[in-house]
């Protein structure tokens, strides 16, 4: 079981549309106060697309992608270094606690 290195931050923007390469995608984008980072746009042009959509809303409790920004949440990852990729993100535990890992949702709905 992989212990998660938490980071907490708002969600500055989530953008959902088409990116420059023509692709339908997702980002989200974090503040942590003192720098931000993105989860990198997931591509959702795939089976996966439509059911990572819904896990995000739900793991935010949310029913609208607009509703996103402005939320608190435990940004993870796998390690502490500089460089290290954003692999999900949960709810504060007094907001439900909910998780999100990229790689284990896309893995589990191949």
């Amino acid at each position: 079981m992989t212990e998660w290195v938490k980071k907490t931050a708002k969600v500055k923007s989530a953008f959902l549309g088409i990116e420059d390469h023509g692709i339908l995608s997702m980002n989200l984008d974090f503040d942590f106060g003192s720098g931000g980072q993105g989860t990198g746009h997931y591509n959702l042009q795939n089976a996966n697309g439509g059911p990572l959509i819904k896990a995000i809303l739900e793991t935010f409790a949310v029913d609208e992608w607009k509703q996103i920004p402005g939320h608190v949440v435990n940004v993870l990852y796998d390690t502490d270094d500089y460089d290290a990729r954003v692999k999900g993100f949960e709810q504060l535990p007094f907001d439900g606690g909910r998780r999100l890992i990229f790689s284990e949702f896309l893995e589990a709905h191949k």
